[in-house]
C-alpha cells in the first residue's frame, strides 16, 4: 500500500474519532451541567479570592519614604526588617486631620521649594490617589476637595500642626491642619533601628 494510499485510509479514520469524542464531550456537559458550572464557579471563585485578599491599603499605600535633613540633603529610608512606610502610615492615622485648603503657587520653583524643605519626610505614592481614599486608607474625615488628587505627603518636622498633599502634575498642594500631631514615638523607633544597624539609606 502506497504512502497516499495509507492516508486516504488513516485520515478519514482520524476525523471520526475526534467528531465522536466531540459528541461525547457535548453529552456529558448537557447531562452533568450541574457539575460543569460548579467546577466553573469553583475556578473564577479561587481567582477572584486572591483578588479580594488585597485590601485597599495594599493598593493605595504609599511606598517611599524620603528624608530631607536640616542641610537639603536626601536620602531614601530602608529598612531590611521593618517597613518604615508602614510605620509611618500607622502614625499618620492616628494623627486628626480637621481642615484642608488649597496652597496658592505661584511657580514651580516655589512647589520644589515646599517638596525638598529641610527637615522633613515625604510619603511618595505610586500613584496619585483623592483625597477621599486618603480619608478611607488613614481614617480620617476631610470634608473638602475629596476629589482632588496627589500623589506625595510632605511632613515638616518643625511644623506640628500642618502637613501636605502635593500633585507634581500640575503643581498643586493642599495644606492639611493637623491636631495630635507628633513624631516622638516614630524618632524613637528610628534610633532604635539606627543603634542596631538596621536604617539603611
Amino acid at each position: 500500500m502506497t504512502t497516499h494510499k495509507l492516508r486516504r485510509f488513516i485520515l478519514p479514520i482520524l476525523l471520526t474519532i475526534l467528531i465522536l469524542l466531540s459528541v461525547v464531550l457535548s453529552m456529558y456537559i448537557w447531562l452533568n451541567p450541574s457539575r460543569y458550572e460548579h467546577e466553573s464557579k469553583v475556578s473564577t471563585t479561587s481567582s477572584n479570592s486572591s483578588l479580594t485578599t488585597r485590601t485597599i491599603d495594599d493598593i493605595y499605600l504609599p511606598t517611599q519614604l524620603i528624608h530631607t535633613n536640616s542641610q537639603g540633603g536626601q536620602s531614601l529610608l530602608i529598612n531590611k526588617n521593618v517597613s518604615l512606610v508602614s510605620q509611618f502610615s500607622e502614625q499618620l492615622r492616628k494623627w486628626d486631620a480637621r481642615s484642608i485648603s488649597k496652597v496658592r503657587i505661584t511657580s514651580a520653583k516655589s512647589y520644589r521649594a515646599l517638596l525638598n524643605g529641610t527637615d522633613s519626610y515625604v510619603l511618595n505614592f505610586p500613584d496619585s490617589i483623592t483625597v477621599s481614599m486618603f480619608n478611607t486608607v488613614f481614617k480620617q474625615h476631610l470634608s473638602n476637595f475629596r476629589s482632588s488628587e496627589f500623589s506625595r505627603i510632605v511632613i515638616p518636622v518643625n511644623d506640628t500642626n500642618h502637613i501636605y498633599f502635593l500633585n507634581d502634575d500640575h503643581h498643586e498642594i493642599y495644606s492639611v491642619r493637623l491636631k495630635k500631631k507628633s513624631l516622638s514615638s516614630l524618632k524613637k523607633f528610628w534610633q532604635s533601628t539606627r543603634s542596631n544597624g538596621l536604617l539603611s539609606r
